[in-house]
């Protein structure tokens, strides 16, 4: 991978799991770094990254219930995405003879 490209990944990380947010740092890397959460935020992470068109209204509700603010649902939603998205490059890159190591 060309090294602008992992720069331009390892901020956008760096980012995410760094930045200010409601959402705890350590729960975003944990996200990030696709760790299994469990609970209602597991959950949703994990739709979030399987099957996102599968999340709805009442998925929203039962997270604003367990306590999460719509900022911290959001963060959510950034951070499983990033790592599915993370997930899909490594595996392109494995395809393409390279190392992987995008977030190394």
């Amino acid at each position: 991978m060309n090294d602008r490209y992992r720069a331009v990944l390892k901020a956008m990380i760096d980012t995410v799991t760094n930045g200010e947010g409601q959402l705890a740092s350590d729960v975003r890397r944990n996200l990030v770094s696709g760790k299994t959460m469990v609970g209602v935020l597991g959950a949703f992470a994990i739709k979030v990254m399987q099957n996102p068109t599968s999340i709805g209204d009442d998925n929203i509700r039962a997270l604003e219930q367990a306590g999460y603010s719509q900022d911290a649902i959001f963060e959510c939603m950034v951070a499983a995405s990033l790592a599915s998205g993370l997930e899909r490059i490594r595996a392109g890159l494995r395809a393409l003879g390279e190392t992987a190591d995008v977030a190394d």
